[in-house]
């Protein structure tokens, strides 16, 4: 029974799962993100409570001057200051120390930088770059790197290398291995187009000397990163063999260029795979996979979440029946989420939505500038009766981008998903 059904009758670019790059890479913006919380929830880690609160700001005060007013800001106590540090978003933090000499000490507190999120998106990338050169990353857990390219940048593409590089490298410096959770999205922009530039080559060096450091990742995200063939498994394969055993979540959907050979990526992702024994989540490209993959997926028995993302229809035979079904066998809790963009006529459709995948969640988009001629609006409401008779009785939620269609479609398309 659908708990939840949504349909979008407008397309707003913070809505869209995914969107092609011109310059070859794919943007996504990833739901849920446990690093946004945990900047969020940081201080709550290491509040202190109101007595011992009090008797430490009494006792620092009364030894640095004895008469000191509590009017005083100057004579904050060390633990005070960390406190709200660690409360303040990275800019005001940036400039806290600027507003008074006293107030620099404790800026190099280990214990203020446990998350960290930066933007190189043509716009911040300049001061992402200065500013962590403020951090003492060596309690560093959490860190978000978010390469998607803003409206109005002015930063140049060949700049922003140049100041992710500057940061990989200082993390790396200072030996930030302790890393629990590792967000490293859209890097296709610049990663793609700059391929034969010598600081492409270093950046995909420090990358992965970062990457094979890691002792303690939880959760990693490549989304969207446009490697090559072979830089995207040896990324895989480095941190798989630092840290496989204990990664719990594995985003790698767009992980490859989407120049690379099509054929090909389902074969060279099989061996980097069985390095994560332990994950229960995972999102992945749906060119990725093949029954091969699935089997590796099955010997493991612990997949819990899987999300598939469809952005290219031109080879649906990459999966079987049976491999789902052997697969909701050994994994009997797993859930999986299709997000499809561009996926046109109900044959193909079935293709991807098989019998036997346990569809928990279903996201349905299509370009804006598609013509009227494409739009097919019974195709459409038979890909909704298919998965309406199929999957009823697993999918809680669908969403399904159809501005093109009529009112009274809609209306239609909404009484079937209510089934």
């Amino acid at each position: 029974m659908v708990s939840n059904v949504h349909l979008k009758a407008e397309m707003l670019s913070k809505n869209k799962p995914n969107v092609v790059d011109v310059k070859g890479g794919v943007i996504r913006k990833v739901p849920d993100d446990p690093m946004e919380s945990e900047e969020e929830q940081a201080a709550k880690r290491i509040k202190l409570t109101n007595n011992e609160y009090t008797a430490e700001c009494t006792s620092d005060v009364l030894d640095q001057d004895t008469d000191a007013t509590t009017h005083d800001w100057r004579l904050l106590p060390y633990v005070a200051l960390t406190q709200i540090y660690s409360m303040l978003p990275n800019n005001d933090r940036y400039h806290m120390s600027l507003t008074c000499r006293n107030w620099g000490v404790p800026l190099t507190s280990p214990e203020i930088w446990r998350a960290l999120k930066f933007k190189f998106n043509r716009v911040e990338d300049r001061k992402a770059a200065e500013y962590v050169l403020k951090v003492r990353p060596y309690a560093l857990r959490y860190l978000n790197v978010d390469c998607k390219e803003s409206v109005g940048g002015i930063v140049g593409e060949r700049d922003s290398i140049i100041y992710l590089l500057r940061l990989i490298r200082y993390l790396v410096y200072h030996k930030t291995d302790q890393l629990i959770s590792l967000r490293l999205a859209n890097m296709s922009r610049i990663i793609v187009k700059w391929t034969k530039s010598t600081k492409h080559r270093d950046l995909v060096l420090t990358l992965r000397r970062f990457l094979e450091t890691q002792k303690e990742l939880r959760i990693l995200n490549l989304s969207c990163a446009g490697f090559t063939l072979e830089q995207g498994t040896t990324m895989l394969k480095k941190v798989g063999q630092s840290c496989g055993s204990k990664l719990d979540k594995l985003i790698i959907d767009g992980l490859f260029a989407i120049e690379e050979d099509r054929e090909m990526l389902s074969v060279v992702i099989i061996q980097p795979l069985k390095y994560f024994t332990e994950i229960t989540s995972l999102s992945i490209s749906y060119e990725y996979l093949c029954d091969q993959v699935i089997d590796a997926l099955i010997d493991y028995g612990k997949l819990l979440n899987l999300r598939i993302y469809v952005e290219d229809s031109k080879q649906l035979h990459r999966i079987t029946s049976e491999s789902w079904r052997v697969l909701q066998a050994e994994c009997p809790d797993l859930e999986v989420h299709y997000v499809l963009h561009d996926v046109f006529h109900h044959t193909k459709f079935k293709k991807i939505l098989l019998r036997g995948v346990p569809l928990g969640t279903l996201e349905w988009d299509f370009k804006e500038d598609m013509n009227d001629e494409d739009w097919d609006d019974q195709d459409v409401i038979l890909c909704m009766k298919y998965t309406a008779e199929l999957f009823h009785n697993t999918v809680r939620h669908i969403t399904v981008g159809i501005e093109h269609c009529y009112y009274q479609y809609r209306k239609m398309f909404e009484e079937i998903l209510k089934r």
